[in-house]
């Protein structure tokens, strides 16, 4: 028997349990440990009685110094950081010869034994696997998110296995943030260096294992779902979005065949789940993923292909200009992402606020990261990047005495005003015309 585990929320509860059928669709003979993260995940996966499944609970899994770390960590970032426990727990707990952890945005289209097979006759004790990126944006990737995903990957419970999984434990506890530092990003770039670092490490050959959107367009697919004539084993929907009742958001650009042979497929079987779902708990409610700032989002890349870059750096100095100082709320992804498109139109900023203790004081692409006591200076202007925990930002802001659209202004908030006005631009030009 094959054993694998997971983890995630009643949020993620949809695309896990999707991940779950679909596994289970592929070979009977199999088992799924799922570290619930919230209760109410908990208690619904119970009432499903998932056959192939056993369910652990947060109070059963975490230690004191998982308890400590999670204070420090937003929830991405803390679910990054018990990756390696889950595994590590499963293997001690219940006693078994090798695990496999699975994302739970994972889609199997066919048995997973088959890239095991691979990883066995290879006698090694881990198994990762690349991401492949197009060659269009590799190094950038690379750079970025690292040459393997934690998307996919097999321990031994043997000396060697145990070690290198101890190893990943010990640097996610030191650090595993979503933002890039010295190398780092999330649990994911300490997978870089394995294949050098250690010995029985082995990257896996098949190329139907780890098919995504950030790989799929420099292959030919086809019906099975192929891509270059070999079997799709796994698909990992990253950035798939259940938008309304009958449409979602790929997240990117992607053939009409994998369209209809991958994601039409994923999309029908995650509203099979929800159903599922909705006979043992009524109350559960799909809150799609869709929302105002997605639209904007949509907008304003479409935006950004037409758009005169002299009048978007006029438009943007303009807004956040009329300070002297510009400050981002937000050390990790969305900051770091928000910090470069604004150095790419003349913008640079004076610094960044973060409520992470372990940030505050250090510098990020040479750019100092202050804690929010530097709101008692009124000279500034700030751009709250994060989505998460706007209401404890907003405030803070409300508390020093900070204007809203005066004094700060969220990301989203930045957009929207420069979409109208690009829009009332273009308006003016047809009707002199």
């Amino acid at each position: 028997m094959d054993n694998y585990c997971t983890l995630f929320d009643s949020n993620y509860l949809i695309k896990g349990l999707t991940m779950y059928r679909s596994l289970v669709a592929t070979d009977i003979d199999l088992h799924l440990y799922i570290l619930a993260i919230d209760k109410k995940c908990a208690n619904i996966l119970r009432k499903l009685q998932l056959s192939n499944a056993t369910i652990i609970d947060m109070n059963e899994f975490e230690t004191l110094q998982l308890r400590k770390i999670k204070k420090e960590r937003n929830n991405a970032e803390y679910c990054w950081t018990c990756t390696p426990f889950i595994i590590g727990y499963v293997l001690e707990h219940y006693s078994i010869n090798e695990v496999t952890y699975l994302d739970a945005d994972l889609y199997f289209f066919s048995k997973p034994s088959i890239l095991l097979n691979e990883f066995h006759e290879s006698m090694a004790d881990v198994l990762l696997v690349e991401h492949r990126y197009e060659k269009k944006f590799n190094n950038l990737k690379l750079k970025a998110f690292g040459k393997f995903c934690v998307q996919f990957m097999t321990f031994k419970n043997n000396k060697n296995g145990t070690y290198i999984l101890k190893w990943w434990q010990e640097r996610c506890i030191e650090w595993c943030f979503a933002h890039l530092e010295k190398g780092k990003f999330g649990d994911q770039r300490y997978l870089d260096n394995w294949e050098t670092l250690f010995d029985g490490v082995y990257s896996l050959k098949n190329i139907g294992g780890g098919v995504a959107l950030w790989n799929i367009n420099q292959y030919i697919c086809e019906l099975g779902p192929m891509i270059n004539k070999t079997k799709i084993i796994f698909y990992h929907f990253h950035h798939f979005k259940w938008k309304s009742k009958n449409s979602y958001c790929i997240g990117g650009k992607v053939c009409s065949t994998a369209v209809k042979y991958i994601y039409n497929p994923y999309f029908n079987e995650m509203k099979n789940s929800f159903f599922l779902v909705k006979k043992v708990d009524k109350t559960f409610k799909k809150n799609f993923e869709i929302d105002k700032d997605m639209l904007f989002d949509y907008l304003w890349k479409r935006m950004e292909r037409t758009i005169d870059k002299v009048w978007l750096s006029k438009t943007l100095f303009n807004i956040i200009r009329s300070h002297k100082k510009i400050f981002l709320w937000g050390a990790g992804q969305h900051g770091t992402e928000f910090h470069f498109w604004l150095l790419k139109y003349g913008i640079k900023i004076d610094g960044y606020i973060d409520s992470n203790q372990n940030r505050m004081g250090k510098t990020l692409y040479n750019i100092k990261i202050y804690s929010n006591d530097i709101l008692t200076d009124k000279n500034i202007f700030i751009i709250v990047t994060p989505d998460n925990y706007y209401d404890s930002i907003y405030n803070q802001l409300k508390f020093n005495g900070y204007i809203k659209c005066k004094d700060y202004m969220h990301l989203q908030t930045l957009k929207r005003k420069i979409i109208t006005q690009y829009s009332k631009e273009l308006m003016s030009k047809i009707f002199i015309k």
